[in-house]
């Protein structure tokens, strides 16, 4: 329910009586463009959850249930979505670095965009994750369990330049942290709000974080590594979940197609 409170109301200033259908089916046609489908569809699922409990408590008139759109079922039947990798370097250059919030967005982006983590992986990045002796991160998968990557200098540089000169001080080992009071740790969801604020600078058309994934995937094949190599660098147990990636660049397969043989007359 929080990412569709703060697509709706972003600054915070929720009233349930405005709450209105039409609200509802934009907010979250607005949520499938940002976020992957299974935050979407946990989204969607808390959302009917949480309008039911608003009509039966009487805080709205009407059922707005009706109002929530269905959602596809079918998994991989588009091509994932990739930034071009031009567009994913305005986004990083775009961070005013001189400020707290500008290092701390560079360093995110630089991990979303050099490592393919989901958000959900980067909110639980902690102090100790980093082993700056080995060039090393460690980071807390799916499943409950760890995997070690290397740290790319272009990454440890940045995470570096926000712990030096952007992280607030606080007891939290948290790497990334919120701006503003409460300081906490960022949140799965916080973590898109970078990425978003980042495409308004660039002019790139708003996307949510999953989409960096996409890029390194699709720049990883186009750049010649085999499936086996991005199956390992997205964390994939199964190779087969990185197939699809393998037809992402549309130019390179349509190369591949033959044109349809003439029938005889």
């Amino acid at each position: 329910m929080a990412g569709f409170l703060r697509i709706w109301r972003p600054r915070g200033d929720v009233a349930a009586a405005e709450l209105n259908g039409g609200a509802v089916l934009a907010t979250v046609k607005t949520a499938s463009q940002l976020y992957p489908a299974p935050s979407l569809r946990a989204m969607v699922t808390a959302l009917r959850s949480f309008l039911r409990f608003l009509y039966v408590t009487d805080r709205v008139s009407v059922s707005l249930v009706g109002a929530v759109p269905p959602l596809k079922a079918w998994p991989r039947t588009a091509l994932p979505s990739a930034i071009p990798a031009a567009e994913a370097r305005r986004l990083v250059a775009g961070c005013d670095t001189q400020t707290e919030a500008g290092r701390r967005d560079a360093a995110v982006l630089l991990v979303l965009l050099r490592l393919g983590l989901r958000a959900t992986e980067v909110a639980r990045l902690d102090l100790d994750d980093i082993d700056w002796r080995n060039g090393q991160i460690t980071i807390k998968a799916k499943g409950g369990h760890d995997d070690v990557l290397p740290l790319p200098v272009e990454v440890g540089e940045a995470i570096a330049a926000y712990l030096q000169r952007g992280r607030p001080s606080k007891p939290t080992r948290a790497l990334f942290l919120t701006v503003f009071a409460p300081i906490r740790g960022l949140s799965g969801e916080a973590v898109a709000l970078p990425v978003r604020q980042a495409c308004r600078r660039a002019g790139v058309a708003e996307c949510g974080s999953h989409r960096l994934r996409h890029t390194l995937a699709t720049e990883t094949l186009r750049a010649g590594a085999p499936m086996a190599e991005v199956a390992q660098l997205l964390r994939h147990a199964d190779q087969a979940t990185s197939s699809i990636y393998a037809a992402a660049d549309v130019a390179a397969v349509a190369a591949l197609a033959r044109s349809w043989p003439e029938v005889a007359r």
